[in-house]
């Protein structure tokens, strides 16, 4: 019996595969579909639903930026919701790992929403993957090729929520305009970031709280970095710290100004961790070879 429900569900992956896969490969970036259009369209909407499956019953934004389109984005990083909302919003594009282009559930997703596909496991990926990130940015910059705008956590990992961590540098390598935006959930039962956990067990927390929970965005005015000609004794690398800071300082201070579980004593973005970036070897201590049996899983999918 299951080796038939299984053999149905490869039936219905191969079928999507088979409709949407023509439309978003060997085409040009230019060429417009009918049929990516509608698929967006119902993409969005299946991340609509899986929010207010995850407990979020309001979504309240805050635009304090301006109207211009697409937009390179740096936000903070706090769930598994989060990517699901900038989709469900703006249909947005992210850094997504190569292997994920191949999946028969998440692949035509990837590849409809124009995600840069990066490997992330060696020192000289990494370069490649920082590269494709300044590609895409210029990109949007231009205004060409009509991608979407791009989003980049660029925290790393995820936080508790409380406040922003350490960003890293490669959402400012390119020294173009940044939006930040800021995610902040306001929950009554069962906190968001807790994603520690294995994810079949948050989901299922995240379900259980349901109609919980308040996510409310703010999106912050966008943040140039500094003019190369107002200060031509800098090296880019220095411009790039100048930006770097510049912008983590305008999130940590709006983060104390709308989030009232932030801490309201610390002055300095750098004196709150207020991180989970332990998870990993947590993840291990408590559960063993579990957690290195998956954690290995997930090295070998995205070497592939």
């Amino acid at each position: 019996m299951k080796k038939k429900r299984k053999t149905n569900k490869n039936y219905i992956y191969n079928i999507i595969n088979m409709l949407i896969y023509p439309f978003l490969k060997g085409k040009s970036d230019n060429l417009e579909s009918s049929i990516l259009f509608l698929y967006l369209k119902f993409l969005k909407l299946v991340c609509r639903l899986a929010i207010w499956v995850f407990g979020v019953n309001k979504i309240e934004n805050n635009y304090l930026c301006d109207n211009e389109w697409p937009k390179n984005i740096v936000s903070n990083h706090i769930s598994a919701v989060d990517p699901l909302f900038f989709i469900s919003e703006h249909a947005c594009s992210f850094v997504a790992k190569k292997s994920l282009s191949k999946d028969r559930m998440v692949g035509p997703s990837v590849l409809a929403l124009k995600c840069v596909l990066v490997y992330r496991e060696k020192s000289e990926d990494r370069k490649i993957a920082l590269e494709s990130i300044k590609e895409r940015q210029l990109l949007i910059n231009a205004k060409q090729n009509n991608y979407p705008s791009f989003v980049i956590f660029s925290e790393g990992t995820t936080s508790n929520g409380l406040q922003i961590i350490e960003q890293k540098k490669g959402a400012f390598n390119s020294l173009l305009p940044i939006t930040p935006v800021l995610l902040i959930y306001d929950y009554d039962f069962y906190n968001p970031s807790y994603d520690i956990i294995p994810f079949t067990w948050w989901i299922f927390l995240s379900s259980s709280n349901y109609q919980g929970s308040t996510l409310r965005t703010y999106w912050l005015p966008k943040v140039y970095p500094p003019d190369k000609a107002q200060y031509p004794d800098l090296t880019d690398e220095e411009r790039i710290n100048i930006f770097h800071d510049e912008v983590s300082k305008i999130m940590f201070n709006h983060m104390k100004k709308y989030n009232p579980r932030a801490p309201k004593d610390v002055d300095d973005y750098n004196d709150w961790p207020g991180s989970l970036r332990f998870k990993l070897e947590y993840f291990q201590n408590a559960l063993g070879n579990v957690a290195t049996k998956h954690l290995n899983k997930e090295k070998n999918l995205s070497e592939k």
